[in-house]
């Protein structure tokens, strides 16, 4: 299991869903679906670095903006040889 490496700023689920405007819940899909991997504190807490923040933005752009489902957006990802 990934630790968050010293000295990078993280943040917390809440904190992040609250920024973003999405439940804690659709963090914890996208992760399950292998879209985002956020490291994890010894507490086994989800830490979001500002990589895995621009990551979600472009997530929430391929899913708000685009109107893509996020379901599809593993096989999309893999069929379009795309790395999120």
């Amino acid at each position: 299991m990934e630790r968050r490496k010293k000295g990078k700023a993280a943040h917390m689920i809440s904190a992040v869903a609250e920024t973003y405007d999405i439940h804690p819940q659709t963090l914890r899909l996208y992760e399950r679906e292998g879209l985002l991997k956020p490291s994890r504190s010894e507490g086994n807490t989800r830490l979001y670095t500002q990589e895995d923040l621009e990551r979600l933005e472009l997530i929430l752009n391929l899913t708000r903006d685009l109107g893509n489902s996020p379901a599809v957006l593993p096989s999309w990802t893999k069929r379009s040889n795309m790395l999120l």
